[in-house]
C-alpha cells in the first residue's frame, strides 16, 4: 500500500480511510495503518449513516422502501437474465457449425448488453429519484457530516477506500455525497473500494457456495474511472482457465474492457489513463485470453 500511494505521488501526511464496506468492523484498521505506512483518519461512514437514520426516521423509512425496490429490481433482472445465459452456453456447446452459430452468440451477446444496459439505467435512475425526493444533498440530518467530512478530506494527502460489501459502499460513499472529494484527491482503492470507482458495478463468480453464478450488473459506480470493469480477486471468484466464459465475459462488456486483479496486482489512473503498477493486472480479450493491462484511455 504504501509503494502505491508513493507512485501516486503520496509521500507523507495523512490519509483519510473508507472501511464503510466492513459495516460494523469498519474501526478495525491498525492493519491497514501499518501496511500504508502514513497515519490514517477513519471517516467512519458507515457508523455516520447509522446515526444519520437514527434521528431522522423519514429517511430511515426512506432507505428501507429503496432497498426493497433494489430488491425487486435484481430479481427481475435475474429472471430475464438466466434463460440469455443458458442460451449462449447451450450455444457455444451445439455440434453445429462453427460459422453458423457465430450470428445466434453474437445475438444472444446483443441482447445481454442490451439488458445490462437496462438494468443499469434502472439502478441509476432509482438511486437519483431517492436523493431528489428525499433532497439528500441538502437534507439538515446529513449536513453536519457532509461538513466535517469535507474538512477532512480536505486536509488529507490522500483517500483510501477499502473492500467489503460493494453495495453498503457504494450507498454510504452517495449518501454522503463524496463524489467530487474523491475526484480532487489521490486514490488508493482495492477490492470492493476499487469497483466502485468505475462507471458499471458488476458482481460476478462462477461458481458461488450458493449454487450456479453469473456476471451480475449491480449499478452505476461513481464514474472516476470509467470504461474499466475493475474485477478484483478475480482467479479465486472466476474461472480463468476457460477461454470461452473469458472471451464471453469480455464480449458482453464491449465497449467496456474487464481487468482481473489479483493480489499485488494494481492499476494506475493519472485522470486520463491507465496503467499498470505493480502485479500481473490483466485485460480479457474476445477472443478468451488474458493479457497483460496495456493501458491507454478506456472507451
Amino acid at each position: 500500500m504504501g509503494s502505491s500511494l508513493r507512485a501516486a505521488g503520496v509521500e507523507g501526511g495523512v490519509v483519510a480511510l473508507i472501511t464503510a464496506g466492513w459495516e460494523e468492523r469498519e474501526s478495525e484498521v491498525d492493519e491497514v495503518e501499518h501496511h500504508m505506512g502514513l497515519p490514517v483518519r477513519n471517516l467512519g461512514l458507515f457508523r455516520r449513516a447509522e446515526q444519520v437514520v437514527e434521528s431522522d426516521p423519514e429517511l430511515l423509512a426512506a432507505s428501507s422502501r429503496l432497498r426493497r425496490r433494489v430488491r425487486e429490481h435484481e430479481e427481475l433482472y435475474r429472471i430475464r437474465l438466466e434463460p440469455l445465459m443458458t442460451a449462449l452456453r447451450r450455444l457455444a456447446a451445439h455440434g453445429s457449425h462453427a460459422g453458423r452459430r457465430a450470428p445466434e452468440i453474437d445475438g444472444t451477446l446483443q441482447m445481454l448488453r442490451d439488458l445490462d444496459d437496462h438494468q443499469h439505467r434502472q439502478m441509476a435512475e432509482l438511486f437519483d429519484a431517492f436523493r431528489a425526493k428525499h433532497d439528500i444533498p441538502n437534507r439538515p440530518s446529513l449536513a453536519p457530516h457532509r461538513a466535517e467530512l469535507e474538512a477532512q478530506i480536505g486536509e488529507a494527502a490522500a483517500v483510501a477506500i477499502a473492500g467489503g460489501n460493494v453495495a453498503v459502499l457504494y450507498n454510504r460513499l452517495r449518501l454522503f455525497g463524496l463524489e467530487p472529494l474523491l475526484a480532487e484527491k489521490p486514490l488508493l482503492a482495492w477490492s470492493a473500494g476499487a469497483m466502485v470507482l468505475s462507471d458499471r458495478i458488476m458482481l460476478f463468480h462462477d461458481d458461488p457456495p450458493w449454487g450456479g453464478g453469473q456476471a451480475l450488473v449491480y449499478g452505476p459506480g461513481l464514474g472516476l474511472v470509467p470504461g474499466l470493469v475493475l474485477m478484483p480477486h478475480a482467479r479465486e471468484r472466476l474461472n480463468l482457465d476457460d477461454p470461452g466464459r473469458v472471451g464471453f465475459l469480455a464480449r458482453r462488456m464491449q465497449p467496456r474492457t474487464c481487468v482481473a486483479l489479483d493480489p499485488g496486482d494494481g492499476l494506475l489512473w493519472d485522470g486520463t489513463t491507465a496503467s499498470s503498477l505493480s502485479g500481473e493486472a490483466r485485460r480479457f480479450t474476445p477472443e478468451g485470453a488474458l493479457l497483460p493491462f496495456d493501458g491507454g484511455t478506456p472507451v
